[in-house]
């Protein structure tokens, strides 16, 4: 055996029989393969389809061979990574033929092909094929439809779908963490109610100070819009309190509501309410010389709800 047939060697089993006709579309078409392991390894890869030459509907008998030109002028590049069992890259140049079987079915090559109906079956599961082969001998097919066999791997072609579609729904580790990261702004938006609440609404404790005997009374709000660069967001919160002062002390209490709420990358948002109840003393230590203490104490609990996209 030569050291093409070690190194990787593209099996297919499954033979449906139909009348093939081929395409007239002419369009040269990029495709990303996906095989998985049955140990772990992986194959990742894109192959470009002139889909004028490819025969769609087409039978498995019917191979592309790259004596003349390079696989009939159907398959004009091909460029595949193994990972698991044979270690390597590969191109075109390591495989001949092709076969690509339609199971007698035309199939929408602008969708993912793997999972089609054609011929009232699955392409990819129990009807059609889509070979590659580093020589010519059937007697080199594995027992399972849709495998590479290597190094003592077997790998399950799980993906055949235009390119630009790939790249729609591709999730990278770095995609999941800044997403991850986004959801970090629902702690912030806590942390800008609760600073609103103590640094704006009830900064200045002694402005609502009354005479002994004297009630006072007060609406208070405070919204924040942010919309700087991305950035799509708001928070803010509306109160109502009411205060009494005993002589001895001036006793506050206030009732409030805060919400805040921000989009985050990839759809995603962020919205929070919450309700809280504020309590303040006012306490003179010294009339005559106009000093004053302020305790004050508040309850502040609520909701967060995360889409994260």
């Amino acid at each position: 055996m030569s050291k093409k047939f070690k190194k990787v060697l593209f099996l297919s089993a499954l033979v449906t029989f139909s009348t093939g006709v081929t395409t007239a579309n002419a369009a040269e078409q990029n495709f990303a393969l996906t095989y998985s392991g049955n140990s772990g390894g992986s194959i990742t890869g894109n192959i470009t389809i002139e889909d004028s030459l490819l025969r769609n509907p087409n039978i498995f008998a019917n191979r592309y061979y790259s004596s003349g030109s390079a696989f009939d002028g159907a398959f004009t590049a091909l460029s595949l990574t193994v990972t698991g069992g044979v270690n390597g890259a590969f191109t075109l140049a390591d495989f001949d033929p092709i076969a690509f079987d339609t199971a007698g079915g035309t199939l929408d090559l602008s969708q993912e092909l793997v999972g089609q109906l054609v011929a009232g079956k699955t392409w990819g599961v129990d009807a059609g094929d889509f070979g590659l082969y580093s020589g010519p001998s059937s007697a080199l097919f594995a027992p399972a439809n849709y495998t590479l066999l290597g190094g003592g791997e077997f790998y399950t072609l799980t993906s055949f779908r235009p390119l630009e579609l790939a790249e729609e729904v591709l999730l990278t580790l770095a995609d999941v963490q800044n997403s991850l990261d986004s959801s970090n702004l629902s702690v912030q938006s806590i942390n800008t109610n609760i600073g609103l609440l103590i640094n704006g609404a009830h900064s200045r404790h002694m402005s609502r100070r009354v005479a002994a005997g004297e009630k006072t009374f007060w609406l208070a709000g405070d919204w924040g819009n942010d919309n700087h660069g991305s950035r799509s967001g708001e928070t803010g919160l509306a109160e109502v309190g009411g205060g009494y002062n005993f002589g001895q002390a001036q006793l506050n209490v206030s009732i409030g509501k805060t919400w805040a709420h921000q989009d985050l990358i990839n759809g995603g948002d962020v919205s929070s309410d919450g309700k809280y109840i504020m309590v303040t003393g006012i306490i003179p230590l010294s009339v005559n010389n106009v000093v004053y203490a302020t305790l004050g104490g508040f309850r502040h609990w609520g909701d967060v709800g995360i889409d994260r996209g």
